[in-house]
């Protein structure tokens, strides 16, 4: 719970993120905070299928603020 409230509070001063979000529904207690998107603007540079290589689908986003 520490670590998910410094990075909340961190991401009011990045330029930009770079996420990785996992296609996928695990049982997990902490997560990384919400993306308010009134306040940033995603670009999704990758995307991965399932496969015999990568388990999970997932696709990676870079988000930039708006301003």
């Amino acid at each position: 719970e520490i670590g998910v409230r410094l990075v909340g509070s961190e991401m009011c001063i990045r330029d930009r993120l770079l996420i990785t979000h996992v296609k996928t529904t695990l049982d997990a207690d902490v997560f990384y905070p919400e993306i308010e998107e009134d306040l940033w603007k995603g670009e999704v540079v990758l995307e991965q299928e399932q496969d015999e290589k990568h388990p999970y689908a997932f696709e990676i986003v870079k988000y930039t603020p708006i301003k």
